[in-house]
């Protein structure tokens, strides 16, 4: 467990992350559970540290931990594909807007040619 947060310390770009890993790490350390020490630093949901505070008491940490990866697998997997849903639709509207701008803005320069040579022809 204490390679394993040293890991995230070593990984994590985020200087808040970071200190909040070491923290946990040192109450680890110092004898608290791992779900204990995450949950007073608040960098995982509440669900994830029921879930691991619930295998840390039956002793069946490392298949709780596959099942929670699996959990958050599932819930990644479908906000990836809600978000690859949404971007053809999305950048179809970005075109359109922006061919219907540079239409406008070619009508409007005819349109206003026409109107001056209708004025110099009367």
């Amino acid at each position: 467990m204490l390679r394993a947060l040293e890991l995230l310390e070593e990984i994590s770009g985020n200087a808040w992350v970071k200190a909040r890993t070491q923290a946990a790490r040192q109450a680890v350390i110092d004898g608290a559970s791992l779900s204990v020490a995450l949950r007073e630093q608040k960098l995982f949901p509440d669900l994830f540290l029921d879930m691991l505070a619930v295998g840390e008491q039956t002793g069946r940490l490392s298949e709780t931990m596959h099942h929670i990866s699996e959990v958050y697998e599932r819930e990644l997997n479908k906000q990836v594909h809600v978000v690859s849903t949404l971007i053809p639709p999305l950048v179809m509207i970005a075109i359109a807007t922006v061919v219907g701008l540079v239409v406008y803005g070619i009508m409007a320069a005819v349109f206003g040619l026409t109107q001056n040579l209708r004025v110099q022809v009367h």
